[in-house]
């Protein structure tokens, strides 16, 4: 199976591919995704959350492979990286916004060839780009989350994600294996089973850093400035008849120890994240987390496709692939993993 049926399969038609850090693979996997649409008749549109496809990293300074977008596809990047690259492109839109390197513009390949994409920077800006691929009548477009690495997979700007993986996300294969299947844990949360719940946590997110829900689907706002530092506040605000916490903003270990420092009110609660992207918990307070019998769920749940791996590390480190695929697919929660070098794929039990 290759990774296009399974985007096709979804019918989705706007997918993130997101790394769980640098040189992990992302820019290979979009590659790969983009010469399979090629194969089968389908143009893709190519935009990134930042800077990509250059073919020197500019943090590393190690060459990087390079972006190729065919005849037929869209691709979104600012004007002079454009006008620099190999391709050719019919501008259709010059974007509401710009880069440190010009204008954000629109364009459909004349000329194939290979362009370093710097796309729109905001989330706002990313939606109006897929809205105007859409337009364009792009069957398919793809995101690479060149700087914030996960933000382009939350489920208000894309439809599905693909999580690529490697060697070079921490210092072991263990360490890697565990921090992906934390990822996968996060992006696995569903939506609350209570609709009515999460019907009205989906406003209370949309409006506020945090909040409780109380009996009744009663919404109490809190008024903080910031939710990072809050956790004390929320944790006091909590009585018997709270039923909810919602957060609207990022939840980081600060924010969640006070308040499983009430264990018996913890095991009654409903933690509810606007979408996974904005969960930064480490291992050891969700592990706790969970033990103390917490509940926590997403108003907006993320759709994940698939998980590539990168068995290679920077300065010559490298785990044994056929090994690596096979630990990474146990953990990996029935989502199947490509190491797309190989042309191999895995499903964990």
């Amino acid at each position: 199976m290759r990774i296009l049926d399974l985007i096709r399969r979804s019918g989705c038609r706007s997918v993130a591919i997101v790394g769980t850090a640098k040189n992990v693979g992302k820019t290979v996997t979009l590659n790969c995704v983009i010469k399979q649409a090629e194969e089968d008749g389908i143009p893709p549109a190519v935009t990134s959350t930042g800077r990509d496809g250059e073919r020197i990293d500019v943090v590393t300074s190690e060459e990087k492979p390079v972006v190729y977008v065919p005849e037929g596809s869209l691709v979104a990047t600012a004007e002079a990286t454009l006008r620099e690259s190999e391709v050719y492109a019919e501008i259709l839109e010059v974007m509401p916004y710009t880069t440190l390197m010009g204008d954000v513009v629109l364009g459909r390949v004349k000329e194939p060839g290979n362009v370093e994409i710097v796309g729109p920077e905001t989330a706002d800006q990313l939606r109006k780009t897929l809205d105007a691929m859409k337009r364009h009548g792009a069957p398919l477009a793809l995101v690479d989350g060149a700087i914030d690495r996960i933000a382009s997979a939350a489920p208000t700007i894309t439809e599905a994600t693909i999580v690529a993986t490697g060697a070079a996300a921490a210092r072991g294969m263990k360490e890697v294996l565990d921090r992906t299947a934390l990822l996968v844990e996060y992006f696995g949360l569903k939506a609350p089973a209570d609709r009515a719940l999460g019907v009205t946590a989906r406003k209370a997110a949309r409006e506020r850093l945090a909040c409780l829900i109380d009996e009744g689907y009663v919404v109490r706002p809190l008024h903080l400035k910031t939710a990072l530092e809050a956790g004390g506040a929320i944790a006091s605000a909590i009585n018997d008849s709270t039923r909810a916490v919602v957060f609207g903003g990022a939840v980081v270990d600060a924010v969640m120890e006070p308040i499983m420092d009430m264990p018996r009110r913890i095991r009654s609660l409903d933690v509810l994240v606007h979408d996974a992207t904005r969960l930064f918990l480490s291992r050891p307070v969700w592990n706790r987390f969970r033990r103390l019998g917490g509940k926590m769920s997403v108003v907006y749940p993320i759709r994940v496709l698939a998980i590539t791996i990168n068995p290679l590390g920077p300065g010559g480190a490298s785990y044994n692939p056929d090994e690596f695929l096979k630990r990474m697919a146990a953990v990996a929660a029935g989502i199947r993993v490509f190491d797309l070098v190989l042309g191999k794929s895995e499903v964990g039990a």
